[in-house]
Parts: C-alpha cells; sequence; structure tokens
C-alpha cells in the first residue's frame, strides 16, 4: 500500500518467519493439546503466516526484475520522446520519467532485499546506472531550455525551530558540502513526517519513532549557473528528538542538470 514505508517489513520479513517459527515450536506441545489460550496462539501463527506469505509473494512481483526493466525502459523511451518534441518540461521530476526512475530505485530496493543473487543485484544495478546516463545524455540536447524552466525549491518550513535547523544545515555543508559558497538554504516541506514502526532482533521487539524533513543548500557552481544539495533531516523521538542530517548526494560530484539553477533566478 506504501511501498517505501513497507520497505521495514520486508527487511525484517526473515525475523517475522523466524519469529513464528520459535513460538509454534516453544508451546508446540500446548498448541497441540488445543486448549486456550493455546488453540487462539496456533490459529494466530498460522493466519500471520499466511499474510506473510502473501505479503512476500506481492513484494517479489513488486520487485521483479521484469518491472524493474519496465520501468527503466518506458523512462529512456519518455527522454527520447522529450527531445524529439524539444520538450523540456518531460524532463521535470514531478513527470513521467522522474516517477519512472524513483520507481524502479524503489523496486531495486526490494529485488535486493529478498533475492539470494548478488550477480543479479549487480546487474539490475548497472542497469539502472546505465539508465541514468543515458537520460542525462539525452537531457543535455535540451540543456538551455531545462536550465530554463528550472527554479527554486520552495522553502515552506514555518515551525519555531526553523531558525535552529537552518544552522545545522550550514553548519552540515560547511563541515561536509564541495567548499562553494551557499547562496540560500531553506526547508522544503510545511510540517515534518513522522514514521512509528516496530522491528524485530532476537525475539525482542524495538521501535522505531522518527520524523523526517529535506532541507537545501543552494550552493554557487559556476559564473552561469547554482546547484541544489538535498539535505534529509531525520528526528529520532526516542533518543531525546536528537537530529541526523545526511546528505541526498554527494555534494561533491558533477551536479546533475536537473539540480542546476540560473544564477540570475538567485536575485529578487
Amino acid at each position: 500500500r506504501n511501498v517505501e514505508s513497507d520497505l521495514a517489513a520486508i527487511r525484517n520479513l526473515a525475523s517475522y518467519k523466524t519469529h513464528l517459527d520459535e513460538l509454534a515450536k516453544d508451546f508446540a506441545k500446548e498448541i497441540k493439546e488445543d486448549n486456550q489460550p493455546f488453540r487462539n496462539l496456533g490459529i494466530g501463527i498460522r493466519f500471520l503466516r499466511t499474510r506473510l506469505e502473501e505479503f512476500e509473494r506481492e513484494a517479489n512481483e513488486y520487485g521483479s526484475l521484469s518491472s524493474i526493466k519496465e520501468d527503466l525502459d518506458q523512462a529512456v523511451v519518455m527522454a527520447k520522446r522529450g527531445v524529439e518534441n524539444n520538450a523540456p518540461a518531460y524532463f521535470r521530476p514531478e513527470n513521467d520519467i522522474g516517477i519512472r526512475l524513483e520507481k524502479a530505485k524503489v523496486r531495486l530496493q526490494y529485488f535486493e532485499s529478498l533475492t539470494s543473487n548478488p550477480k543479479e543485484v549487480s546487474k539490475a544495478k548497472s542497469q539502472l546506472e546505465s539508465t541514468v546516463k543515458e537520460i542525462e545524455r539525452l537531457k543535455t540536447t535540451l540543456s538551455s531550455a531545462i536550465l530554463e524552466q528550472n527554479t527554486l525549491p520552495p522553502d515552506e518550513y514555518r515551525g519555531s525551530d526553523r531558525d535552529e535547523l537552518l544552522k545545522l544545515v550550514q553548519k552540515k555543508w560547511e563541515q561536509e558540502g564541495n567548499g562553494k559558497k551557499p547562496l540560500k538554504i531553506g526547508i522544503v516541506t510545511a510540517n515534518w513526517t513522522r514514521n512509528v514502526a516496530w522491528e524485530i532482533q532476537n525475539r525482542t521487539l524495538y521501535k522505531v519513532d522518527q520524523s523526517r524533513i529535506q532541507a537545501y543548500v543552494v550552493a554557487d557552481h559556476n559564473q552561469k549557473t547554482a546547484v541544489r544539495h538535498s539535505i534529509n533531516l531525520i528526528k529520532d523521538h526516542l533518543s531525546n528528538d536528537k537530529i541526523k542530517l545526511t546528505f541526498l548526494d554527494d555534494p561533491r560530484r558533477e551536479p546533475e542538470l536537473s539540480d542546476q539553477i540560473l544564477r540570475q533566478k538567485l536575485v529578487k
């Protein structure tokens, strides 16, 4: 239902199965005698095993090699069409090319979590990388038009801790950025997104309670353009709301065209 959130469950699937097997083994005698409350325990174990099998089957279908290939192939088809039609809007992150690439990345995470074949994982990763490179190559034929359409990201967060968060982002950039001058720092969304989940390790449940939000630094690049560098902020509510910051991509890599912004758009 929510493929990105369900990744946590995918990664814990083996632990869930092991936990049910150990429960069934520990209470095998009581379950066989079919008296309460062990009758309900046996029913519960059988029911959960069935649901986990259904979940794993659907997850394998979602993260199959064929579904990954379909998204990648369609992304290239749309990129070529964008060039043919001289339509830079095709390459906006919110349009079909961007959506297909993001879906392929999530599907690949499913496949990697569920398969026991590292060679197939490596092959799928190579296909993703080559597709991204091909789309970037196609993009460059419309580079001027794409740069014209690229806009500054929104800066919508107005929470009471805004100034504190901006200082954390600036410090992150100063310590781990590429040394270029920051021209603008902002926070994309108006609110944090909170997620509560449970993970199981060695028959012990661990609660995960985190909120996420994304910030950015628009930094100097060259005389013509600046570059947006995205930074994810994760607040751990079970560790006194400690905030961890991570770059979405390596700020020292050559920036993608979609992340570049004409310097003149920074002038208000």
